[in-house]
């Protein structure tokens, strides 16, 4: 069994497979700023089918996206948590920020407006996180050492 993929996190939380992974502190975020840039214009690329706009997706993400990557691995693992601790409160984070800011900034009706971000970070993290795993990691790492 590969823990290695998205979909491995419900593996730990419904059968305790891939402790090792879960159950261990999150890493450092130490990754460069273009890898870093890579995988945010990646991110947006995966929820544009949901926020449509330009500037929505721009913006939502640059509220939540830098948060997820560099601040929530920093404080799960300073509070003693693994890194399951970290997936659920960061995928958890980003959707209810991105509803809220959709409901509040472009007017989006409160039911919808949840509908969308949590289809948008669901398709992002599960669907891009397998795209990005399976297929494009080789390459991603070729790019990060030259």
């Amino acid at each position: 069994m590969s823990c290695d993929h998205s979909f491995s996190v419900f593996q730990y939380f419904l059968t305790g497979e891939c402790a090792e992974v879960f159950a261990s502190p999150p890493a450092d975020p130490a990754i460069g700023f273009g890898t870093y840039l890579l995988f945010f214009a990646l991110t947006c690329l995966f929820e544009w089918p949901w926020y449509r706009k330009p500037l929505r997706v721009l913006f939502l993400n640059l509220l939540t996206h830098p948060l997820v990557v560099w601040g929530w691995p920093v404080l799960i693992r300073n509070l003693g948590g693994g890194y399951g601790a970290y997936v659920l409160a960061a995928e958890a984070f980003a959707p209810a920020l991105e509803a809220w800011a959709l409901h509040r900034i472009w007017k989006v009706p409160a039911r919808r407006a949840v509908w969308m971000a949590l289809g948008a970070n669901l398709f992002s993290w599960l669907v891009g996180g397998e795209i990005v795993n399976r297929w494009l990691w080789p390459w991603v790492q070729v790019w990060i050492r030259a």
